[in-house]
């Protein structure tokens, strides 16, 4: 299982980081194989900070669209 470490930031700086890192992938990559890439991980940081998946998976899919 992949892992998460908070950045000083917490929750909030430990998702922009991310989701920075996901659209400069998506340069390169699909859309899709960016955000099947990024679902594991998304979910190892919701359980870090007990928020549930899918407050965390929605930016993770405007951020593929803006990196597209």
């Amino acid at each position: 299982m992949l892992t998460v470490t908070p950045g000083r930031g917490g929750m909030v700086g430990s998702l922009v980081l991310l989701l920075v890192i996901a659209i400069v992938i998506n340069a390169f990559m699909n859309n899709i194989l960016v955000v099947v890439i990024f679902i594991p991980i998304i979910q190892s940081l919701a359980v870090r900070f007990n928020q549930p998946a899918s407050k965390l998976l929605i930016p993770l899919s405007y951020a593929a669209v803006i990196g597209g």
